[in-house]
C-alpha cells in the first residue's frame, strides 16, 4: 500500500490513473472503517465479558496463572489487549488513508482549477470579439470585405486589450514590482 501512496502523488500520472487510485484508497478507506467499527464492537463485547468473568480488563499486569478464582484469566486480558491493539492500528491506518484521499483530492482540484484559469483567459479574448460582432451584426457596410469592416478592427483590439489589462492588472504589476525589485535592490553580481 505505501507503494501505491507514493505512486500515486506522481506529477507524470494521467486523470485516468488518478481516478483508479482513488476508487482504491476510497475502496480501502471503507473497509478499514468498517473494520474500526466492528473492532469497536468486538472491545465492548469484551470488555462486558471480562466484567461478566470477574476479571478487571484495566489490569495491566496479568494474573498468575495458578490463580484459583479463574483459570483462563490471562487468555481472556490477552485476547483483550489484542483487540485494542488492532482498533489503534485501525484508527491510525484510517487517518492515514483519511489523509492521502485528501492529497488526492487536493491535487485533482488544483489541476481542475489550472485548466479553469486558461478557459477563462480565452474567455478575455473571446468576450470582446463576439461582442462587437454582434453590436455591429457583421452585416451591411460591416460586413467581410465591405469598406467600413476596418472599424470592426478598430473597436475589437483596443476593447480586447483593455479587458486584459484591466483583468490582469494586478499580475503584472506584482511581476513588475519583483522585477524592479529584484534589479536595483538587489543586483546580481
Amino acid at each position: 500500500m505505501l507503494w501505491s501512496i507514493e505512486h500515486m502523488i506522481s506529477p507524470h500520472l494521467t486523470d485516468e490513473k488518478k481516478d483508479q487510485y482513488m476508487r482504491k484508497f476510497t475502496t480501502a478507506l471503507n473497509e478499514v472503517n468498517t473494520m474500526r467499527r466492528r473492532l469497536g464492537w468486538y472491545v465492548e463485547e469484551m470488555r462486558l465479558n471480562l466484567e461478566t468473568l470477574c476479571i478487571d480488563p484495566s489490569l495491566c499486569s496479568f494474573p498468575s496463572k495458578d490463580d484459583s478464582k479463574f483459570p483462563h484469566a490471562q487468555n481472556f486480558l490477552s485476547l483483550f489487549n489484542r483487540l485494542l491493539t488492532y482498533q489503534s492500528w485501525a484508527e491510525k491506518l484510517l487517518g492515514v488513508i483519511t489523509a492521502h484521499v485528501n492529497l488526492m483530492e487536493t491535487e485533482k482540484s488544483i489541476t481542475d482549477s489550472k485548466s479553469l484559469s486558461r478557459l477563462t483567459i480565452l474567455g478575455f479574448v473571446f468576450v470582446p470579439v463576439s461582442f462587437v460582432c454582434s453590436f455591429f451584426s457583421m452585416g451591411g457596410d460591416f460586413a467581410v470585405g465591405e469598406n467600413k469592416f476596418w472599424v470592426f478592427w478598430v473597436v475589437v483590439l483596443p476593447l480586447t486589450l483593455v479587458i486584459v489589462v484591466a483583468a490582469f492588472w494586478k499580475w503584472w504589476w506584482r511581476r513588475l514590482r519583483k522585477l524592479v525589485v529584484e534589479r536595483w535592490y538587489y543586483p546580481r553580481s
